[in-house]
C-alpha cells in the first residue's frame, strides 16, 4: 500500500531509461508482493523478482522496498515454506547483489534469520545459507556485530537436536541439521574472532555427548558423518590463530583422545581424530609436552595405524627437544566453502538490450492490427493483447521477463506499458525521425495507434492509457509524429487536462490560431490558473499591437473578438 501511494514520487524526478526500466519493472513488482489479495502470485512475483535482480548486478534500485517486501514476506508465510523459501533465495541474492550497500538494513535481515530460529526446521537451511551469504558478502567489521544475535540461537540448536529421534527420508534430523549448523559455524570462523571462545567449547561438549550416548544409537552412517563433521570444524576453527590453539587445547586435546580410543582405528573419525591430535602438537610445540605421558597411557590402550602413530611420535620428539615444529600436520581435508573468499561481484549492469528478430517483429504487428476492431469489447481485447506483446516482445531482458507473470496478472502489463511500448519503439525508430523517413515497421505502427485512438467506440480507460503512453515517449525525446493538435483534442476527450493544457501549449507555440487560443484560455481557467489565462489574452494584445503597422482594424478585429470572447467565458 506504501509503494502505491509514493510511486509518483518515486518518478517525479528525471531519469534516464536505463534507471527507469528497473525502477519500474521492480516497483510494480513489489506492490504485487505487498498485496495480500494478491497471494496466488506471489511465488511466481518473487521468482521474477530474483531473475530482475540476477540481471541487475551491482546496480539493484529500490532496495528498501525488496528488503522490505523480504522480511514481511517470510514473517507472513511461514506456513507455506515454497514461497517463504523462493523470499529467502532472493533475500540472499539482495545480499550477494547489493553488499556493503545493505548495512542500514542488516538489523532487519537478522530479525529475519532470528525468526527463521523460532519457526522450527522449516526454515533452518535457508536461515543457514542466509548467514554464510552476509559472511561472504559483508566486511569483518560489519559481520562480526551481527554475531551476537546469530550465534546463540545456532549453539542452541546444536544441543537441541541431540535427543531429536525424527527421521525424514531415512535420515535423522538431528544428524542432518547439526552437519549444518556446524559447518556454518566452520564457514564464517574466520570472522569469529573472540566468539571463537562460545563455539569451540559447545563443540567439544556436543562430540563428546556423541561419542558417549549417541555411537550406539547413531547408523554407523550418520555417526562417522556427524563426528567427522564436528573433528573438521574444531581442527579449523582452532587453527585460525596460534591464541585459539593454546586457549582451548587441554579441552580439544582430551576430546580428540577420546574419540581416537573409542572408534576402531580403521573408522575415519579415528583417523581424523589421529591426525587433528598430531596438528595440536604442531601448533602447541613444547606447551604440549605436559600432555605427552597422560596421552600416551591412554592411547595404549588401543592400537592406532603405523604411519600415524610414527607421525606423531615424530613431532612430539621434537617438541620435547625443543624443535621448530612444521606449520601443519598430516593433511586434513577442509571443506572448499568453509575456505570461499567473499564475493566480488561484477558491478556492470548486466542488461544488455536484445534486438527484436523478424518472427518477433510479425508478433507484435499481428498484435497491434486494427482490422475488425470496432465494438467497446474489441478495443479491450486489442490493448490487452498489445500491452501482452509488448511485454512479450520488449527487447529489454529486464522487462521481457515479467511476461509470464503478466499472462496471470494482466495489470502488470499496464503497469510496465510505457516501459515496454518505449523499449520497442526505440528499437524500430532509434532516432527521431520523419514519418517519411522511419522503417516500415515504425509507419504501420504509428498508423495503427493513430486508427485506435480516433476510434469512436474507443473505451475511454484504454484512450487514456495510449495517450499517455504517447506522451511518455515524447517526454524522453522518441516522439511518435501523430499530430499534437489531435493529441490535445483527444486529451480534453478523455479528460486528460494537464495533457491538453501540454498539448496546446505546444500548438500555440507554432500557431496562434482562435480556435487553439480560446481552448488554451479555457482549460487554464479550468485548471485554475488565471493568471496564465491573462498572461495568454496579454501575449495576443501585443502580438496584434506589435502587427498592426501591416494589420486593419477590421482585421485586428476578427482576430481579437475570438480571444476575447473567450476571455469573457473565462471571467463569467
Amino acid at each position: 500500500g506504501g509503494l502505491a501511494s509514493d510511486k509518483s514520487a518515486l518518478f517525479s524526478s528525471p531519469m534516464s531509461l536505463s534507471e527507469f526500466y528497473p525502477c519500474i519493472t521492480l516497483a510494480s513488482l513489489t506492490e504485487i508482493l505487498g498485496d495480500p489479495i494478491l497471494k496466488s502470485h506471489h511465488t511466481v512475483t518473487v521468482q521474477v523478482l530474483r531473475g530482475v535482480v540476477s540481471k541487475l548486478k551491482g546496480n539493484v534500485v529500490l532496495v528498501d522496498e525488496l528488503v522490505e517486501c523480504c522480511i514481511e514476506g517470510i514473517a507472513e508465510n511461514n506456513e507455506d515454506k515454497h514461497l517463504a523459501e523462493n523470499i529467502f533465495d532472493l533475500l540472499k541474492l539482495l545480499v550477494e547483489s547489493v553488499g556493503e550497500g545493505l548495512q542500514p538494513y542488516l538489523g532487519r535481515i537478522v530479525d529475519a534469520v532470528e525468526y527463521c530460529w523460532m519457526s522450527g526446521d522449516a526454515l533452518l537451511e535457508q536461515a543457514l545459507v542466509l548467514v554464510k551469504t552476509l559472511h561472504s558478502n559483508l566486511s569483518t567489521d560489519l559481520f562480526t556485530p551481527l554475531l551476537p544475535s546469530l550465534l546463540p540461537p545456532m549453539l542452541d540448536l546444536l544441543s537441541e537436536y541431540e535427543n531429536d529421534e525424527r527421521e525424514r527420508d531415512g535420515e535423522r534430523f538431528g544428524v542432518k541439521n547439526r552437519i549444518k549448523v556446524v559447518s556454518v559455524l566452520s564457514k564464517i570462523g574466520s570472522s569469529l574472532g573472540e566468539y571463537t571462545r562460545n563455539v569451540v567449547p559447545v563443540l567439544v561438549r556436543v562430540l563428546e555427548n556423541i561419542m558417549m550416548t549417541e555411537k550406539v544409537t547413531l547408523k554407523q552412517a550418520d555417526f562417522v558423518e556427524l563426528t567427522d563433521t564436528f573433528l573438521t570444524s574444531l581442527h579449523h576453527l582452532t587453527g585460525l590463530n596460534q591464541g585459539h590453539a593454546q586457549q582451548y587445547s587441554s579441552r580439544v586435546i582430551w576430546c580428540l583422545v577420546h574419540v581416537i580410543t573409542s572408534c576402531d582405528s580403521s573408522s575415519t573419525p579415528h583417523k581424523l581424530a589421529m591426525k587433528s591430535l598430531c596438528h595440536m602438537v604442531c601448533r602447541l610445540g613444547q606447551g604440549y609436552v605436559p600432555y605427552i605421558l597422560p596421552v600416551r597411557s591412554r592411547l595404549r590402550e588401543v592400537n592406532i595405524a603405523a604411519d600415524l602413530e610414527n607421525e606423531y611420535h615424530s613431532l612430539v620428539m621434537k617438541a620435547v627437544k625443543g624443535k621448530t615444529m612444521p606449520k601443519e600436520g598430516p593433511k586434513i581435508k577442509v571443506p572448499s566453502d568453509w575456505e570461499m573468499t567473499r564475493v566480488d561481484l561484477d558491478r556492470e549492469v548486466g542488461v544488455k538490450d536484445r534486438p527484436i528478430s523478424e518472427d518477433a517483429l510479425k508478433e507484435l504487428k499481428n498484435a497491434w492490427d486494427t482490422t475488425g476492431r470496432k465494438t467497446p469489447g474489441d478495443w479491450k481485447e486489442w490493448m490487452r493483447r498489445f500491452s501482452l506483446e509488448l511485454l512479450r516482445q520488449s527487447p529489454s531482458p529486464i522487462i521481457h521477463i515479467c511476461k509470464n507473470l503478466a499472462q496471470q496478472h494482466q495489470q502488470l502489463s499496464h503497469e510496465l506499458l510505457n516501459a515496454s511500448f518505449m523499449s520497442v519503439w526505440s528499437e524500430l525508430c532509434p532516432v527521431e525521425t520523419s514519418r517519411l523517413t522511419m522503417s516500415e515497421a515504425a509507419k504501420d505502427l504509428v498508423s495503427a495507434l493513430e486508427i485506435a485512438i480516433k476510434a469512436q467506440n474507443m473505451p475511454v480507460e484504454v484512450l487514456t492509457k495510449l495517450l499517455s503512453m504517447i506522451e511518455f515517449v515524447e517526454l524522453h525525446d522518441k516522439k511518435v509524429p501523430i499530430d499534437i493538435i489531435q493529441i490535445g483534442e483527444l486529451s480534453m476527450k478523455s479528460h486528460q487536462i494537464s495533457k491538453a493544457l501540454r498539448c496546446k501549449e505546444i500548438e500555440f507555440s507554432k500557431k496562434k490560431s482562435p480556435k487553439c487560443i480560446e481552448a488554451l484560455i479555457g482549460i487554464n481557467n479550468q485548471l485554475g490558473l488565471d493568471d496564465a489565462a491573462k498572461g495568454i489574452l496579454n501575449c495576443i494584445d501585443r502580438d496584434l499591437v506589435l502587427s498592426g503597422g501591416g494589420m486593419g482594424d477590421h482585421e485586428r478585429r476578427c482576430v481579437g473578438n475570438p480571444v476575447r470572447q473567450a476571455w469573457k467565458k473565462v471571467e463569467g
